[in-house]
């Protein structure tokens, strides 16, 4: 099994879990985590509601062990901001590695000159990752895109800056911002940016288990990240390890997911309260059908439960009709 060494950490394989706001919460981490993935990524993390001390905020900080590595990620347009949210998650979270995030493509993260909107401020970069890694005691990533647009992809100049200024590693979504989350990703700019052989590179973007070999040659490189495509499939991971060792990968079944679900919605109960659990598991449960027979009538039904008696009768609903 090849292993991930990010600064003076190692991961025991190449298979992590994406940040993914709304969804990476503790619940879903220790579920990544416990089926495989050597890191798991929380959601984008405010710099201005940390300083703000806004408790939604606080509340999303990591503070105790999860089974495996955590990469906290913060997003702020402001440097000084930055630096002092740093200090902030030094001070109150528990984590492996501090990620900033360069590749949010939403409007009200760019309306902060923010997520990819740094990919159009290179020329302050070599002072925000001097900020990252001077005021941060764990390894710094940044995670980032190809580029702002078709006409100007920067991200070879953007790892330049970050190997010289000490970060640890880099994530890549091969896409430029302006294609969000469209159209085709772009594998050979990785593979560009693995060959300057200057920090780990992260491959991210459509990598699935049906064509990670494919992306692996492509770009060779150091590690793989995987979002959507582990929503609701927790064990693509532990599917990644076996394909990686030669054996059959196991596929997906009713019983197994329905498990997975009830697993995922105690755990937002614990973490949250009935009521939260409630509506985040309408919004994450269709994901755990996705791929399976009659998954269309399981989808709806999920998203129209209102109690945690409504979702204790639909996963024994669902039991019963394929035992």
């Amino acid at each position: 099994m090849k292993t991930l060494t990010i600064g003076t950490i190692i991961l025991k394989n190449r298979y992590i879990m994406a940040p993914l706001a709304g969804y990476t919460n503790k619940s879903l981490r220790k579920m990544a985590l416990r089926n495989g993935a050597s890191l798991a990524y929380t959601e984008m993390i405010s710099c201005n509601a940390l300083l703000y001390k806004n408790k939604k905020t606080f509340d999303m900080l990591p503070k105790e062990d999860e089974g495996g590595r955590i990469a906290l990620q913060l997003f702020g347009g402001d440097i000084e901001v930055i630096s002092k949210a740093i200090k902030i998650v030094e001070e109150n979270a528990k984590f492996d590695f501090l990620d900033f995030n360069m590749g949010c493509p939403v409007l009200k993260v760019m309306k902060q000159f923010s997520g990819s909107y740094w990919l159009k401020r290179q020329d302050e970069l070599k002072k925000l990752f001097h900020t990252l890694v001077s005021n941060s005691r764990h390894p710094v990533l940044i995670k980032t895109r190809i580029g702002y647009d078709e006409n100007h992809k920067n991200v070879l100049d953007v790892i330049k800056i970050a190997a010289e200024e000490g970060v640890a590693g880099v994530a890549i979504h091969g896409r430029t911002k302006t294609q969000l989350y469209g159209g085709n990703v772009n594998y050979d700019i990785i593979s560009e940016a693995k060959k300057m052989n200057l920090l780990p590179i992260i491959a991210n973007g459509n990598i699935s288990l049906n064509n990670i070999s494919e992306v692996e040659k492509i770009t060779n490189a150091d590690g793989y990240m995987f979002g959507r495509e582990a929503l609701g499939h927790p064990t693509i991971f532990s599917n990644l390890i076996l394909k990686e060792k030669g054996y059959p990968i196991i596929d997906d079944n009713i019983e197994q997911q329905t498990n997975f679900l009830i697993e995922h919605f105690n755990n937002l109960k614990k973490e949250f309260g009935i009521d939260t659990a409630i509506s985040l598991i309408r919004g994450v449960g269709p994901f755990y059908f996705k791929g399976l027979q009659d998954a269309s009538i399981y989808k709806s039904s999920i998203i129209k439960i209102s109690s945690e008696k409504d979702f204790f009768d639909l996963m024994n609903q669902i039991k019963k009709l394929n035992k």
